[in-house]
């Protein structure tokens, strides 16, 4: 049995995505970010008795590998968003969707690659106090210092999670790597 990180095994990581693509993904591999659980503690402190949010986030396949293997922040994907054309990006911040709307960040790591082997991370994320961000905003830093992150709201429920580039690196978590294909 593989050790747990926030409640979370490769088994519950399987079990979560499975539930929310309802067949229309099929997973062919679950890696853990092993070498990411030095921040860990610097990740944890500021959050202090408050739990993380998870959610899911979607690129191409260089770097998603390069978020979950590489000590530094998610590179921006808002262009992605964008490229989609189903809605227009919430700022110009890496979008992380939430953990119930995984296909939203599995569209964003399939553009241009529907019929290969594509990947999401799951991360752990510490967000701090939100900033609502409209859809088609440019913005792309907070707008008063109070706000660590901002949020794509959809009648109260978030839409997408938006880690903004002048954030604190160490506020994103990312602990699997999910491989998966388009289920047909």
């Amino acid at each position: 049995m593989s050790a747990r990180i926030f409640d979370m095994d490769e088994e519950t990581v399987r079990q979560r995505f499975a539930e929310e693509c309802r067949g229309r993904l099929i997973i062919t591999e679950v890696r853990r970010c092993f070498h990411r659980l030095h921040a860990m503690d610097p990740f944890c402190e500021p959050m202090q008795v408050q739990r993380p949010v998870f959610g899911w986030y979607g690129a191409k396949a260089q770097l998603v590998e390069h978020g979950a293997f590489q000590d530094e922040a998610l590179h921006m994907n808002w262009e992605r968003v964008e490229i989609l054309s189903f809605e227009r990006a919430h700022g110009g911040g890496v979008h992380i969707a939430p953990v119930r709307r995984i296909m939203k960040s599995a569209m964003l790591s399939m553009v241009g690659s529907f019929h290969q082997e594509c990947h999401m991370l799951l991360c752990a994320l510490a967000l701090g106090i939100r900033e609502i961000v409209p859809e088609g905003s440019e913005q792309d830093s907070p707008s008063n210092p109070l706000f660590q992150t901002g949020v794509a709201n959809e009648l109260g429920e978030p839409m997408w999670h938006l880690i903004w580039e002048t954030s604190e690196p160490g506020g994103v978590l990312p602990l699997y790597v999910v491989s998966f294909v388009f289920g047909h």
